[in-house]
């Protein structure tokens, strides 16, 4: 059994030790909310980072798709230019060709003007009356521009051979034109989207930098959560041998208080049973004894 003195000690020691153990598990409380806090954070940013990775993933698709199709069309305008370019020398050969036939035959003009003039004599003798003499003078100027217009005709097919090169060209540089707008236009959607994959890298990495340092302000949580922990185990496995001692200091003194009783009562009983003896008077302290005495007989 404890000395008064050490009960005190000990009394003082358990409301110590009572005092850590609730400002631990105030430490405890704390650092469990600050790491939750921080795995939500962690896991917010990572939920983020999910998301810009799709939208990255997704701008990269339709950069590269664009990018594809510039190519194509790319392939497509060489393609078309260099049958510009095949057109341009086959009409430049036909109208040296043309130039030649004309210095050959020393023929100014076009050949359809004479045709279209010969044809506009040849309505005027039939719509118009005119003197033997004047018909006979538009018959010689039909004749002679008959004349010419047969010697042209070796021209005509360059002509038209020409006319049809001409709007080839033509129509195949409209193609030209059109499929390099269209190049522009999406290599501009190209670039846009390689601006925004840009921009959604740089928020990717800003984002991974936040979930990385949320993740290791949680770890750095974690850690000192296990080790206040661990330390309030050990206060408490301190407290808990300060209590056995004290419970076992109790059930000492109440079993000192007991047999303390148990002797006071036979001390009581003696003295009874001689007052018993002797015909003395008993008190009513002694009856009382006498009575739980019977009862327990």
């Amino acid at each position: 059994m404890l000395s008064d003195q050490e009960r005190k000690d000990l009394l003082d020691q358990q409301k110590a030790q009572r005092d850590k153990v609730t400002k631990l598990r105030q430490e405890l409380d704390v650092l469990d909310n600050q790491k939750e806090h921080w795995f939500s954070e962690k896991e917010k940013y990572r939920e983020t980072l999910s998301t810009l990775a799709a939208d990255a993933k997704q701008s990269r698709q339709s950069r590269d798709q664009f990018t594809q199709e510039v190519k194509v069309l790319k392939e497509k305008r060489s393609e078309l230019n260099a049958q510009i370019a095949q057109k341009i020398v086959e009409l430049k050969q036909r109208d040296q060709e043309k130039r030649d036939l004309e210095k050959k035959y020393n023929i100014r003009g076009n050949p359809g003007k004479l045709k279209e003039d010969i044809e506009k004599l040849e309505f005027k003798i039939e719509t118009e009356p005119m003197s033997f003499e004047k018909e006979k003078g538009v018959m010689v100027k039909i004749k002679e521009l008959k004349a010419r217009y047969k010697e042209t005709e070796e021209l005509n097919t360059f002509y038209d051979r020409l006319y049809h090169l001409s709007r080839e060209v033509s129509a195949l540089r409209q193609k030209s034109d059109s499929v390099h707008k269209k190049i522009q236009s999406l290599a501009k959607e190209s670039q846009s989207k390689h601006e925004v994959s840009l921009e959604l890298r740089k928020e990717l990495d800003a984002k991974a930098k936040q979930e990385q340092d949320a993740f290791s302000k949680f770890t750095e949580q974690k850690q000192k959560f296990h080790e206040v922990n661990a330390a309030l185990k050990q206060e408490l496995d301190v407290l808990h041998a300060i209590d056995v001692k004290l419970r076992h200091h109790h059930a000492e003194v109440h079993e000192h208080k007991k047999k303390q009783a148990e002797e006071e009562i036979k001390s009581k009983e003696l003295e009874i049973e001689e007052k018993v003896r002797k015909r003395k008077k008993l008190t009513n302290e002694d009856l009382l004894i006498f009575q739980h005495n019977s009862k327990l007989m």
